[in-house]
């Protein structure tokens, strides 16, 4: 899926696919469910700060050649095929539906690399999460929760208000005012918080900054009006100040990244945490998802899926698709060194093939040569046949 001309939704569009070659490193998914993130409305919308990359950065899917069932963070991955480095790709914990399970990557590895990494949460201390009703921000409750913190949360709507008090937060507050910093303060006879978890702006930030304890650490994930840590430290000497940008953490410390992701996945497949409410989207729909997500009315998070088109997915991750090219497969083609044979070869390389035996009955010429060192370059390995096809024992040989 691309967008066209940011600004309008409508602009989203899907279009052709063409699947990449493997490097080194790198498996290929077969995408059945994505998350939609905040970030991808502002994305789409031109409102993003900074370059904000290809729409959508995780996914839940099969690995084609293998057809384990995955979750993954990459790029692009509003599409029915994506590439990503194996680091960052980890197994489905098998209690989860796909759906259930495109709630996980983003919102839990924020929270957790905000909160654990960063924050060192504790049990007993006070934790203020500002949008607490949404993917997130509920990620963020049920840390909060195992962790043995005391929650105070705010939310948008009467609604999201009452979800939260279902899940055992007692202390709830407006995200449309201010007035929860003075409402916490008496809550907590002027004590205050030791964490926020930020993601609202304009006065929010200084009114939550002022809430903080000697110690206290603000979190911040949002993504306008970020003050910088000089500006915090001149008014806030007494706390320490975070920005998380998932998306850059993730290339600078993959190692780090991975590990929290294989830890969450483990106490998800233990049952320790859960996964999000969704609202789910056919993937066709997507313009509809944008201006639902738009509209801040969700609870939880909105998840794209392609259960409609993922029809004859069984198939393809036994490689039995049509018109399927698979890196682990032999390709063997006849007239191999010719110009229509070595045209037809470097499509296939193009489309991710990486085992080709060009048959021909003389050696490469210099121009077919450098044809296949262009392919091997490209990863591919090429192995050279000399035969004659019309003959029996020939054949035989080449393929024995």
């Amino acid at each position: 899926m691309e967008i066209t001309k940011r600004g309008i939704l409508e602009n989203l569009q899907l279009v052709p696919l063409t699947r990449r070659p493997l490097q080194r490193g790198e498996v290929e998914i077969r995408v059945l469910a994505t998350g939609l993130n905040f970030r991808d409305v502002l994305n789409a919308l031109g409102m993003y700060p900074g370059d904000p990359g290809p729409l959508g950065n995780e996914c839940v899917g099969r690995i084609v050649a293998l057809g384990e069932e995955v979750m993954a963070l990459a790029a692009d991955t509003f599409a029915t095929h994506v590439t990503t480095e194996a680091a960052f790709v980890v197994p489905k914990p098998a209690r989860l539906s796909l759906a259930e399970a495109a709630t996980l990557p983003i919102t839990f590895l924020t929270a957790y690399h905000a909160l654990h990494h960063l924050g060192k949460m504790q049990a007993g201390e006070r934790v203020l999460i500002h949008a607490a009703a949404g993917g997130v921000g509920l990620a963020a409750v049920q840390l909060a929760q195992r962790a043995g913190a005391e929650i105070f949360a705010t939310a948008g709507s009467p609604e999201k208000h009452a979800y939260l008090r279902a899940l055992g937060v007692q202390h709830i507050f407006s995200s449309r005012t201010l007035d929860f910093a003075e409402q916490i303060r008496q809550r907590t006879n002027g004590e205050g918080v030791d964490l926020v978890l930020n993601s609202l702006a304009g006065e929010f930030i200084p009114h939550s900054l002022s809430l903080l304890r000697r110690g206290g650490r603000f979190l911040e994930i949002g993504k306008t009006d970020v003050w910088n840590a000089d500006s915090v430290k001149a008014q806030y000497p007494e706390v320490s100040y975070h920005i998380i940008y998932l998306g850059e953490t993730v290339h600078a410390q993959p190692a780090l990244i991975r590990q929290q992701f294989l830890e969450l996945c483990e106490a998800f497949g233990r049952g320790e945490l859960h996964p999000l409410p969704a609202t789910s989207f056919p993937l066709a729909e997507a313009v509809s998802a944008y201006r639902y997500m738009a509209q801040a009315r969700h609870i939880g998070k909105v998840v794209l899926t392609q259960t409609e088109q993922a029809r004859d997915e069984g198939q393809e991750a036994r490689g039995e698709g049509q018109g399927a090219i698979r890196a682990h497969a032999s390709y063997l083609i006849t007239g191999g060194m010719g110009a229509l044979g070595l045209q037809v070869a470097r499509w296939m390389v193009e489309q991710g093939a990486r085992h080709l035996v060009l048959v021909g009955r003389s050696a490469p010429s210099s121009e077919a040569s450098r044809a296949i060192a262009e392919m091997e370059q490209a990863g591919a390995k090429i192995t050279i046949a000399q035969a004659d096809i019309s003959r029996e024992d020939e054949v035989k040989r080449i393929l024995a």
